[in-house]
Parts: C-alpha cells; structure tokens; sequence
C-alpha cells in the first residue's frame, strides 16, 4: 500500500499526467527543418519552400553531390522555381564564404515536396564537409 502511495506521488510531483503528448508530423515543422533553409523574406514564393534532408556524396568521378528535400508549405501551385543556394556551416559568420554552392529547377505543387540531386560547386571533397545535421542553405531566385 504504501509502495503504491508513494509512485503516485512521484508521479504527481513529477508533473508526467500533466505533460502535452508530442505533436502529429502533419503538426508545425520541428525546429531543426526551420533552421535548414533561410529563405529570401522578400520573395513570396520562397518564403514558403523549405530545403532539408541534406546529403552529401560523390559520383564516380570525385565530383561532390548535394541531395535535398525541397518542400512547398503554401496551398499556392509555385510553378517552375530557378534558384541558387548556398550551403553554409551553421557554425560559420554570415560573412564566411559557404562550403559550396548548387542551382536546381523544379516544379512545386500545392504541399508538394520532391527529392532533389544536383552537382555541388565547392573546393572541397565530399568527405571534409560538415555533417547534415551542420548544414543550412540560403536561396535566391535566378
């Protein structure tokens, strides 16, 4: 009896009943995908796609591979989007120059999200670049 007494009250003072269960994955976007992408406010198209699920590889002949998930948030048809970004370190000054760069045409639906592989522009070798979880890109339209 007075085992039981006492896991209720660790239980109460704990504040476990009391606890929000996680949200659903349709929920908001965890703060690790916002910090992914930091999109040009000015453009109203790029304000709602998201880039995330960086990874990095190389082709047969040594050349770097970035593959990314690019997301539309809007119930809006973005259309065909051109755009440059820039792979930056996270750890880096707004000033340092990114680890590489990569250009990408793709065409968004309400809600849609695509698998994406383009060439990566950068000196560096697939394997001296930060890990995906270091990783953010900047975009801008061509």
């Amino acid at each position: 009896m007075c085992t039981i007494l006492a896991a209720i009250v660790v239980v109460v003072r704990s504040g476990a009943l009391s606890r929000s269960a996680p949200p659903a994955s349709g929920g908001a976007a965890s703060p690790a995908a916002i910090e992914n992408v930091s999109a040009t406010q000015g453009d109203p198209v790029l304000k709602n796609i998201e880039i995330t699920g960086f990874r990095l590889g190389e082709e047969q002949n040594r050349k770097p591979m970035l593959r990314f998930v690019v997301v539309n948030h809007s119930a809006a048809d973005v259309g065909e989007i051109k755009a440059k970004g820039a792979l930056r370190a996270k750890t880096s000054a707004p000033t340092d120059e990114p680890v590489g760069t990569f250009e990408f045409t793709t065409r968004l639906g309400p809600y849609e999200a695509q698998d994406i592989r383009v060439p990566l522009e950068t000196k560096l070798r697939a394997y001296e670049l930060p890990d995906w979880q270091l990783l953010s890109a900047d975009l801008a339209r061509q």
